[in-house]
């Protein structure tokens, strides 16, 4: 949790601590610029686990297509279509 994050970080007098599972693999890192904001941005769009929610922009057409499906693969939690374009025959 944050308050366990920094009460480590403040014990040991770092800046950056690692989150591991229990076979030590790496999952995450945090700081305490990240705290800060947390603290300074209580109302950030985070998902159920406090990450930031992330977006990605696409266009239309194939190119458009094959992006998206790269976005969702990689998780993205929101797509934009930019469609300023959409009417052309390049599509």
């Amino acid at each position: 949790t944050i308050p366990q994050a920094k009460k480590l970080m403040q014990k040991h007098r770092i800046e950056k601590l690692l989150v591991v599972d229990t076979q030590n693999n790496l999952k995450g890192m945090i700081s305490v610029r990240d705290i800060e904001k947390t603290e300074i941005f209580p109302l950030a769009v985070k998902d159920n686990k406090s990450r930031l929610i992330v977006g990605g922009a696409v266009s239309v057409g194939d190119d458009g297509y094959k992006r998206a499906c790269a976005l969702y693969d990689a998780g993205v939690d929101v797509l934009v279509v930019d469609s300023a374009h959409g009417h052309s025959l390049n599509r």
